[in-house]
């Protein structure tokens, strides 16, 4: 009985443990700090004990279930996808922020130039603004990007073409790695950590379901046994009365 509580114990255990990794997920792509990581595999690593001792619980259980190792794989599988996703986030947020420095500086150089400011200004925000899209199409906004930077170049001197060229050398790399990461949670590294999670989950939840019916069957044998245990001490009680009983009374 100890085992079986044992085994949904750490059944539990790994269903609270993925949703840890997904925190830990959300929290780093919003925060971008890389403890977040450190936490996300102390908890793989935790997580792979626990199946460890699951599957030695399973076995004194003499329960059969093939997947545990499928689990195990699809964890791993979600931390490297992570990784991989953590890795090219950051380089798109700090890209971010170097886009963000050269901006401020066309921005005073275009400062006694009120037309090509309000152009290049323009062009930012409507980048800006399709970054933020569900669904980032990389060929349409180059494209678009290809068209508003020939009105803006037209009209800019020397140096502030060097300026723009560094701007745009920015901008290029930022739609590139928009592509690796995914334009959507089917594609890219995105999409392979959606899916990496996804089937985490799937597969743990079996699991659960698994174990879950077999702590019931085995309550229920339990209850079978300890029922039919008092039934044999009841009726031994009632024998022992009924010796007792007759003993007692006197011989005619």
């Amino acid at each position: 009985m100890l085992t079986i509580l044992s085994a949904t114990k750490n059944t539990e255990a790994l269903t609270h443990s993925l949703l840890l990794l997904r925190r830990h997920e959300k929290d780093f792509m919003l925060r971008h700090k890389k403890h977040y990581l450190s936490e996300h595999q102390t908890i793989v690593k935790e997580m792979q004990s626990t199946i460890s001792q699951l599957k030695a619980q399973l076995a004194e259980l003499d329960v059969t279930y093939t997947k545990l190792n499928t689990i195990l794989n699809s964890i791993q599988e979600y931390q490297v996808a992570f990784a991989h996703f953590a890795q090219l986030h950051q380089q798109k947020y700090t890209l971010m922020q170097d886009i963000e420095a050269q901006s401020a500086l066309i921005s005073n150089a275009l400062a006694d130039a009120p037309l090509s400011l309000i152009i290049f200004h323009t062009l930012s925000q409507e980048i800006h603004q399709a970054l933020l899209l569900p669904r980032f199409d990389a060929k349409e906004n180059v494209t678009h990007f290809e068209h508003k930077k020939a009105a803006l170049i037209a009209i800019l001197t020397p140096a502030q073409h060097r300026l723009f060229e560094q701007y745009e050398t920015l901008i290029y790399q930022l739609f590139t790695l928009e592509v690796k990461l995914g334009s959507n949670e089917n594609k890219g590294a995105e999409g392979q950590l959606r899916t990496s999670v996804h089937f985490s989950e799937q597969q743990i939840t079996q699991l659960s379901l698994s174990v879950r019916q077999e702590t019931e069957t085995q309550l229920r044998q339990s209850g079978y046994v300890m029922l039919l245990s008092l039934t044999i001490m009841h009726c031994i009680l009632i024998s022992l009365l009924v010796f007792l009983i007759t003993r007692q009374q006197p011989k005619t």
